[in-house]
């Protein structure tokens, strides 16, 4: 039997939610019972924005997450900081872009 796939996916501007990230990864796959799969929201700010807010340059080794990633993945699990109480924009961009997979 194939095992699940689960997609651990997060935004970080500074490096916080990764380190979240690679736990929750750690632990999904010392369960032996799913396939994991780490993934980064794509980044929508300008780089010179980016460097004038000392932001670390992003882990190039993680793939951003694609929309085709979403209708492959048997189980999602997403990680955020939050922006005056609502995801920050990378997120709010990525679900805005899925409009198209409800129209199938």
């Amino acid at each position: 039997m194939t095992k699940p796939t689960v997609f651990v996916v997060y935004y970080s501007t500074y490096g916080h939610l990764r380190t979240v990230a690679d736990k929750v990864v750690e632990g999904l796959k010392s369960t032996n019972l799913v396939n994991v799969e780490l993934r980064q929201f794509p980044e929508t700010l300008p780089q010179e924005v980016l460097e004038k807010m000392h932001a670390p340059p992003k882990d190039a080794s993680v793939p951003e997450f694609t929309l085709d990633e979403l209708e492959a993945g048997d189980a999602f699990m997403f990680g955020f900081p939050t922006r005056f109480g609502t995801a920050p924009t990378q997120v709010k961009s990525f679900i805005d872009s899925t409009g198209g997979l409800w129209a199938k």
